[in-house]
């Protein structure tokens, strides 16, 4: 099973192995790290994060949610991301897998975009989006 959620969330047993996918853990002056996160994952792959400047644009309202997916899909449509894409996919049939970032609400994230590309992979997964 895929799972995904907020990295601020409870850890429960069925997470098994929780993957950060956020560029960074820190609070919003880039440097100082935030204390919420510590301990909350078990592998940081920053591979996965949107570009900063992508996620900036996004949120000074320079970029449409629609170009914000669209540039994020191109990232993950790179040789070096299918291939961990790939690979993690081929953990899923022994482990779940919990994807993690700080947004609370999944509606959109890049988290959600991130699991449902596994799915060009693994047309079996059973995803669990929180």
């Amino acid at each position: 099973m895929l799972i995904t959620k907020c990295i601020l969330a409870p850890i429960e047993a069925n997470d098994w192995l929780r993957i950060s996918v956020m560029s960074r853990h820190t609070l919003n002056d880039w440097k100082t790290p935030d204390p919420r996160i510590e301990g909350q994952f078990d592998i940081h792959m920053k591979e996965f994060w949107p570009a900063p400047k992508m996620v900036w644009a996004y949120y000074r309202w320079e970029l449409s949610r629609e170009d914000f997916k669209n540039a994020y899909l191109d990232r993950l449509s790179t040789p070096e991301l299918i291939w961990a894409i790939k690979f993690l996919s081929g953990k899923l049939v022994d482990w779940n897998i919990t994807l993690l970032c700080i947004e609370e609400d999944p509606t959109f994230c890049h988290r959600k975009l991130l699991a449902e590309e596994f799915f060009k992979y693994v047309p079996w997964l059973q995803l669990d989006i929180k």
